[in-house]
């Protein structure tokens, strides 16, 4: 099917969209509001044609650079609008052949525009004409109107216009995610993370509608197994879902799987930086009452555990792990594969830790500063210690690795320093009753 760019030719008809129905009762005509913004904002000294000619024809505008946002003079605001709306006319009466030519000049008109320019470019109908074509059978327009909408998002009330009504919101978040899904496009990405950014309910519905959640996660897995070290705008999409701290994206997200997903992703070898992954599994699991037993799998634990003592990720996102393997450990009936699963990953790199805090100790000594600090580093430190703790308490394999590391000692020192006396406590009975014992 040919692409359908004019609403005369290609759209529903009256009376189908209630914002066309909107329009008509309070707003003059589209092609009436073309006619009036072309005759205000056009110079008095030169005319549409003599304006055509001086940018070497409307289709292949010549401009000078990209606008700053923050604004511009009157004439280039009165000159981004009057060719905005030349376009725009082309776009809703003109002549089919033309249109392509006419939304390519419409979108870079609008890429160069002052903020005020953008106001004005909305008034004359583009936002509406850019979600009109949104879903149009030509790959270039689709693409060519996500990047107009994502500028346009800019402007107030160009979100409010778009989730106005069911049909409009469907047909953008439709074409947005189709795209992709298809390709990756981080321009569709950037759209529907400003569109999800409203708090309208029209959101959440149509999130509903198409399945959003569940189709994203399967694209992360399909972009990991292809590429583990590359980006997917799947995955920064999801991020900026559940970091809006929205309930709605947060438990459709673990009703759909997620923890499923993200999990694996964690254990795997091949995929380096797992910092959104790491965000996104700690988002989720804030939400829910029962953290620890959703995390108390071997694979979470794993995974988990692979991101302590590595000097490619900050010591934040390692305090966040930390924590989440605290509240792991901190179940007091665990099965035999869980406390196997800690011994083998989850200690060896808790131990490193504590090794490293010991130098930094002593180096703290030697030049005289204050090694008792509570920064992130010392915030490790200490959770890693009260993790050591409560694996003393259910393993006699951890007592002895403590004995032989020597750490015993620190462990002590840093369990005091932050004040987690009960801990101390439980982490000295269990290597007396080891030490007694052997």
């Amino acid at each position: 099917m040919s692409p359908q760019l004019s609403p005369k030719a290609g759209s529903a008809s009256k009376g189908d969209d209630p914002l066309e129905r909107e329009v008509e009762v309070e707003q003059p005509s589209l092609a009436g509001l073309v006619e009036d913004l072309r005759i205000s904002h056009v110079p008095e000294e030169e005319n549409p044609q003599d304006q055509r000619d001086s940018c070497g024809g409307f289709l292949t505008p010549i401009r000078d650079g990209a606008r700053s946002r923050e604004g511009g003079d009157d004439f280039d605001v009165r000159n981004s609008v009057s060719l905005a709306v030349r376009d725009i006319s082309i776009l809703t009466t003109g002549n089919a052949s033309s249109q392509k030519d006419a939304m390519l000049s419409l979108v870079t008109t609008i890429k160069q525009s002052c903020a005020e320019a953008l106001q004005g470019i909305h008034s004359a109908g583009g936002t509406h004409i850019l979600h009109t074509n949104i879903s149009s059978a030509d790959k270039q327009v689709r693409r060519l109107c996500t990047e107009g909408l994502v500028e346009m998002m800019e402007v107030p009330g160009a979100v409010d216009e778009i989730l106005l009504s069911k049909e409009n919101s469907s047909r953008v978040f439709g074409a947005a995610l189709r795209d992709l899904l298809l390709s990756g496009d981080a321009i569709s990405q950037r759209l529907l993370s400003k569109l999800m950014s409203s708090q309208e309910r029209q959101v959440e519905v149509c999130c509903a509608e198409h399945k959003i959640v569940s189709k994203l996660l399967k694209k992360v897995e399909k972009d990991f197994e292809a590429h583990p070290e590359g980006e997917s705008s799947a995955l920064e999409l999801l991020l900026s879902m559940v970091q809006s701290g929205r309930e709605y994206f947060l438990n459709s997200a673990v009703w759909n799987g997620a923890l499923d997903t993200f999990i694996p992703l964690l254990c795997s070898e091949k995929i380096r930086r797992k910092d959104h992954v790491l965000n996104i599994v700690w988002k989720l699991c804030a939400g829910q009452r029962d953290v620890a037993r959703m995390l108390c799998t071997p694979k979470a634990i794993k995974g988990l555990s692979s991101v302590l003592a590595d000097p490619s990720y900050s010591m934040n996102i390692q305090l966040e792990v930390c924590r989440l393997l605290f509240k792991i450990c901190a179940i007091s009936r665990k099965k035999r594969d869980i406390k196997v699963a800690l011994q083998d990953y989850c200690l060896p790199r808790v131990s490193e830790l504590i090794h490293q805090s010991k130098s930094e100790y002593q180096n703290a000594r030697s030049t005289h500063q204050q090694p008792c600090a509570m920064s992130t580093e010392q915030s490790v430190w200490a959770t890693c210690a009260a993790i050591i703790s409560l694996l003393a308490r259910d393993s006699t394999l951890c007592c002895h690795v403590i004995f032989q590391a020597g750490v015993l000692l620190h462990c002590v020192r840093l369990l005091t320093e932050s004040c987690e006396y009960r801990l101390c406590k439980e982490l000295l009975d269990a290597s007396g009753s080891y030490a007694s014992s052997s």
